[in-house]
């Protein structure tokens, strides 16, 4: 169960429903019913129902005992008959929504409710349930209209203020969210699913310490509510890494087949660098769920990351499947080049990540071409001038423009398809180069500018998610830029701090494409840099680099090396501890 399913209030009611006026049949099975005696009612009703197999009341109340017996088919089945019936058996129709909704089945479980509503408007049960519907299919402002709706007719039906806060957390509506999860908290102070929605409300709005607590009483009123793996989320999500790893393990201890709690307690892990931890709790969540891309894709980067090269190119296939790369839209249409006979074949390879993520892998291309493949390389545009020069067995295209192509493939593939270890990175020599052209200004510029000339950037694209940990401040360099016989040349781009330090000559605004930064970093003798598109260039050229990691590297960095198979003229500096970046600029100072 996730946890949009345990922010909703469950499910068919756990009480027989009364038989209407008129139809006061079959007390045997109303009697063991209500009594709970669920397998003797469900008798009952079979019996009624052989004399009267179109009784919409009887196929009603058997489609519920069925379902409260965990018969979800059999209940289904019971309900349809029960609505096809009798179209305007409004009670019905909203158990037979329920029935659909418990099955996934949640456009089919809105048109149930809906049916229920025409026929009697003022079942405020049907409205709370219709919401429950729309947040399913991410309709958030409608389901807020529906569960105020129910909260109008039922001031005290608890389910409908938790579902409400619900609704009103996903649309950012905190104020009514915390509202409307206190109020049902009023009616129902052990209510944990309302808890942990005001636990995640009281997060969204930064005040972590009242969450922390909320969420740890939902934990004490329903052990097996999903509140500790909520928990450990809003850890993991401010780099409490050990506080989260404890709150994941307490939720799997409570329920152990809870699968999002061990593939978020896998990327705790790897966040800690306990990778070989990482990669047994990864392997489990998997156990638990296998069609989990994103406990596939976290197994992969925790093998990437280890060395387990060969073991991990296969599994981080598994990032077409998340939902962050669907919204992309870089996968392209037709078959796709999985390492069959390629001679002869017109081959799209397409970029699909970041700026150095195409600068790394474009190293795979030539392979490609020498299968005898006829290769189109799509990338970034910012790319295209540099890598037409040095590919001039491709067609190299910017991202967008029109092509034929028999197969494609993205670019990040390559090296699971040709079997890439640590061992075979085509490494051996330098495979981007500047532009003489572009060199020969750029060597003009410079002339006068006497004393080592060293190339900086301290900070990455503000719109990456790991871009709190990768990047750092222009004042935490200070120690370096204070170290005479040092020429320091700003490559920053977007950071205006650059402009204003007299310790820098700020060349940002001037490196138009990446043509023009390799021309510049041609020239310089050194390159610092953290995780970002430039370490890649200078690590292509052969360029003296040097690297300023976070505790826990992206994946290509691996662990416990100051060497980078990828690039033989690049040193990696890391922090020895989360956030360390002192030590960082102090070892780098000292190589210098």
């Amino acid at each position: 169960m996730n946890r949009q399913q345990r922010r909703e209030q469950a499910s068919l009611g756990g009480k027989a429903p009364p038989i209407p006026a008129g139809n006061r049949f079959h007390a045997e099975a109303m009697a063991h019913h209500q009594a709970g005696r669920l397998e003797q009612a469900k008798a009952a009703y079979a019996a009624a129902l052989s004399r009267e197999p179109n009784n919409a009341f009887i196929l009603h109340h058997l489609g519920i005992v069925a379902c409260q017996l965990s018969d979800l088919d059999g209940g289904l089945a019971y309900l349809a008959q029960a609505v096809a019936a009798k179209p305007d058996f409004a009670e019905a129709q909203c158990n037979y929504g329920q029935a659909l909704f418990d099955r996934g089945r949640f456009a089919e479980s809105l048109a149930a409710f809906d049916r229920a509503l025409a026929a009697k408007p003022e079942i405020a049960d049907a409205h709370d349930k219709r919401g429950k519907a729309l947040q399913r299919l991410g309709h958030f402002a409608e389901a807020a209209a529906a569960h105020r709706q129910a909260c109008a007719l039922a001031p005290g039906l608890a389910s409908a203020w938790n579902n409400l806060g619900a609704a009103c957390l996903e649309l950012g509506l905190h104020a009514e969210a915390e509202a409307a999860c206190r109020r049902a908290l009023a009616m129902v102070p052990t209510m944990a699913v309302a808890r942990i929605n005001l636990g995640l409300t009281l997060a969204r709005t930064g005040r972590e310490a009242e969450a922390g607590a909320a969420l740890r009483q939902a934990a004490a009123d329903d052990p097996r509510s999903d509140a500790y793996y909520n928990l450990g989320c809003m850890f993991n999500a401010s780099g409490r890494l050990d506080q989260a790893v404890g709150a994941f393990q307490a939720q799997l201890a409570t329920v152990p087949h809870h699968a999002l709690s061990a593939n978020n307690l896998g990327v705790a892990l790897r966040g800690l660098n306990r990778v070989s931890e990482a990669e047994a709790v990864l392997r489990r969540a998997l156990a638990l769920a296998p069609d989990s891309a994103e406990a596939r894709f976290n197994l992969a980067l925790t093998l990437l990351v280890g060395g387990q090269l060969a073991a991990g190119w296969p599994e981080y296939e598994a990032r077409w499947g998340l939902k962050a790369w669907e919204t992309v839209g870089l996968m392209r249409s037709g078959p796709q080049w999985r390492g069959q006979p390629a001679q002869g074949q017109r081959i799209l390879i397409h970029a699909e990540q970041g700026l150095g993520d195409t600068i790394q892998f474009v190293r795979f291309v030539p392979r490609v071409a020498a299968l005898g493949a006829d290769v189109v390389l799509e990338v970034q545009p910012e790319l295209v001038t540099l890598l037409q020069g040095l590919l001039p067995f491709a067609e190299v295209i910017g991202r967008g423009t029109p092509c034929d192509y028999h197969l494609h493939c993205p670019l990040l593939s390559l090296p699971g398809i040709f079997q890439t270890t640590l061992e075979t990175i085509p490494a051996e020599r330098p495979y981007v180069s500047a532009d003489p052209a572009r060199i020969e200004p750029w060597r003009h510029r410079l002339a006068s500018r006497r004393g080592r000339r060293v190339g900086l950037v301290w900070a990455g694209s503000a719109d990456n998610t790991n871009d709190r940990n990768r990047s750092l401040s222009l004042a935490a360099l200070a120690p370096l830029l204070e170290r005479p016989g040092i020429r320091w040349f700003s490559l920053q781009k977007g950071r205006a701090e650059a402009a204003g330090d007299p310790r820098l000559i700020d060349l940002g605004p001037d490196l138009t494409d990446f043509a023009e930064t390799a021309a510049l970093v041609s020239l310089l003798d050194l390159v610092i840099t953290v995780d970002t598109s430039v370490a890649h260039l200078a690590g292509a050229m052969g360029k003296d680099v040097r690297v300023m990691l976070p505790f826990a590297p992206d994946w290509r960095w691996l662990l416990d090396r100051t060497d980078s198979p990828w690039y033989p003229t690049m040193r990696l500096f890391r922090q020895p501890a989360p956030g360390d970046w002192a030590s960082v600029v102090a070892a780098i100072g000292a190589s210098l």
